[in-house]
């Protein structure tokens, strides 16, 4: 454990998002009157959801993206309490603040999803020494200002951070901080050399 900062996406890094993603998806799609296409729900996880609106319906007006919006809100409300924490998230969070080391979580998720899991797994509150929502800057992953602005609130070097990842989108804004990088595959997707499976393969 040789890095002062250790930090995490959440979806698909620390936590099992694809159940709970498909239906917020599927209720946001039929808010438009359209299907949505489930074997891409890989594509969709970890990208700002206004960038993936945009990149499904290129001529969507304003109307049908409040539509969608309020659907993909609510649904949240409704379905983040089935999300599942991974097994090794705990012990390793734990055994990381043992050995003195900062925990945060950088995620495009919003705030409010944030706070569900919280709210479910009340044991994250006494590890995680800070949250980076997508609400927190107006640029998200694969930009690089979330991470930026983690490593300034926490006062750490990039030289002494790292960011866990399931997606290029993590890879990129991780390089772009100038932060090691790790890939972590939870679903067999990710086909990156030097992937770890769990936590503790880390540095």
């Amino acid at each position: 454990m040789k890095y002062d900062l250790y930090s995490f996406d959440f979806d698909l890094t620390m936590a099992d998002t694809v159940s709970a993603s498909m239906e917020i998806y599927r209720r946001a799609y039929r808010a438009v009157g359209k299907t949505f296409p489930e074997e891409e729900i890989y594509l969709h996880l970890g990208m700002p959801i206004e960038t993936t609106f945009y990149g499904l319906f290129p001529q969507g007006s304003s109307e049908t993206y409040d539509r969608f919006m309020s659907a993909f809100n609510r649904a949240i409300e409704d379905t983040f309490t089935s999300v599942t924490l991974y097994p090794d998230v705990l012990e390793y969070f734990r055994l990381l603040k043992q050995n003195g080391k900062k925990i945060a979580v950088i995620t495009n998720r919003r705030r409010d999803a944030m706070e569900i899991i919280q709210k479910i797994y009340p044991e994250l509150n006494g590890l995680i020494d800070l949250y980076v929502t997508g609400d927190d800057t107006k640029k998200r992953k694969p930009n690089p200002d979330p991470i930026l602005l983690c490593l300034n609130r926490l006062n750490v070097r990039p030289e002494n951070a790292v960011y866990v990842g399931d997606a290029q989108n993590d890879f990129l804004a991780a390089k772009n901080a100038g932060v090691k990088f790790y890939f972590v595959d939870r679903t067999g997707h990710v086909t990156e050399k030097g992937v770890v499976k769990t936590f503790f393969e880390l540095d």
